[in-house]
C-alpha cells in the first residue's frame, strides 16, 4: 500500500512528459542528453524537458516551479545532487512534487546517500525514489555518462512507474557492469 504523500505511480512512460531538473552540477546536463535519446528509443517519451535550478544548494524557487507544473509532468527526474547542500536541498524539491501527485525520482550521488535518507525520513518520507550513483561523477567523460544512463534508466523508469517499488531501496553502482 502506498504511503500517504507519496505521488501515484504512472502506468507507463509511453507518451508521457517528463522534466528533468538539472542541479547545475557537472554531467548533468550531459546526462539529460542521454536520457533524451534513450528514453525516446526505449520508453518512447512524448518528451523530456530540461529545467535548470538557479542554485544547487537551495529548493527549486517558486517561479521555477510554477514553469515546471506548466508542462503538466507525468514525472520529474531530480539530477545530480552531489554535495550536502544539494542533498538537503533536492529532498524538499522531491517531497514538493510528490505530494501534487507528480512521481518523482532524485539521482544523487552514493557520498551523501545517508545524509539524503537521513533528511527524507525526518521528513516522514521512510521511500522517496533515488538512484545513488559512485561519487564523484564530476571527472566523467560523455562515453562514461552514457553508459551511466544506459545502466540507470530502467531504475528511472521502474521509480516513476513502480508503486510497490516505493517501498525498495533502489541504487545504482555506477562502475557495476
Amino acid at each position: 500500500m502506498r504511503e500517504a504523500g507519496y505521488a501515484e505511480r504512472i502506468e507507463d512512460l509511453e507518451g508521457a512528459t517528463l522534466a528533468y531538473v538539472d542541479w547545475g552540477k557537472p554531467n548533468g546536463e550531459e546526462l539529460y542528453d542521454a536520457f533524451v535519446e534513450l528514453f525516446e528509443d526505449e520508453f518512447g517519451i512524448e518528451e523530456l524537458v530540461w529545467f535548470q535550478k538557479p542554485s544547487p544548494s537551495s529548493p527549486i524557487p517558486g517561479d521555477l516551479h510554477d514553469e515546471i507544473l506548466e508542462i503538466d509532468p507525468d514525472g520529474v527526474i531530480l539530477a545530480i545532487a552531489d554535495c550536502g547542500s544539494c542533498n538537503t536541498s533536492v529532498v524538499p524539491d522531491a517531497i514538493s512534487f510528490e505530494e501534487l501527485n507528480i512521481p518523482t525520482v532524485q539521482v544523487i550521488t552514493d557520498e551523501f546517500l545517508d545524509l539524503n535518507t537521513q533528511v527524507s525520513e525526518s521528513q516522514g518520507y521512510a521511500h522517496l525514489p533515488l538512484i545513488a550513483l559512485d561519487h564523484p561523477t564530476r571527472y566523467l567523460d560523455d562515453d562514461e555518462v552514457r553508459n551511466i544512463a544506459e545502466r540507470i534508466m530502467w531504475t528511472v523508469h521502474t521509480s516513476l512507474t513502480c508503486e510497490e517499488c516505493l517501498l525498495l531501496d533502489l541504487e545504482v553502482d555506477a562502475e557495476a557492469a
